[in-house]
């Protein structure tokens, strides 16, 4: 695992892993595909348990963690923030989740080569959708809870 000040080198260790174990490269690519499913799950669990996993990011981006050195983001959080942060981390659940079955479809419909060139650009395609819908999607709850109107 890597941290800020360390990287003991196993980090693609699982990845690894699943090719040498898997009978085929078709199976390994598939076993691989199914990642994003478990990122997805814990992003769909993680409001439920009262955590949204993007208002913990949030917190550490926009104050270090410390919100209430940051009183508009205290006053947001107060209002609509919650329910905005767990919209997003449960629109980003599902996404991941999609993305990883699309994933898990290509793995088995087209060559091993294929996918390989695909699967990334479907991935790096999902986030950056995902970061701009999130940024505009806030932007509008930030801006809803400043002026006190309702957006649908």
């Amino acid at each position: 695992m890597c941290n800020r000040h360390h990287c003991d080198g196993k980090t693609g260790s699982p990845y690894i892993s699943v090719t040498i174990l898997a009978r085929s490269i078709g199976i390994a690519l598939l076993i691989r595909s199914l990642d994003g499913a478990l990122i997805g799950f814990a992003f769909l669990i993680s409001p439920w348990i009262g955590h949204p996993i993007l208002l913990m990011i949030a917190k550490q981006a926009i104050a270090g963690g410390k919100i209430e050195d940051v009183p508009s983001f205290r006053r947001f959080l107060a209002t609509q923030g919650r329910n905005a942060f767990r919209s997003m981390t449960l629109g980003w659940g599902a996404s991941l989740m999609v993305m990883s079955g699309l994933h898990v479809v290509f793995a088995l419909k087209i060559p091993p080569a294929e996918f390989l060139l695909v699967s990334p650009i479907l991935g790096v395609l999902t986030v950056i959708g995902l970061l701009i819908w999130s940024a505009h999607y806030l932007k509008a709850r930030m801006r809803e809870a400043s002026t006190g109107s309702s957006v649908s």
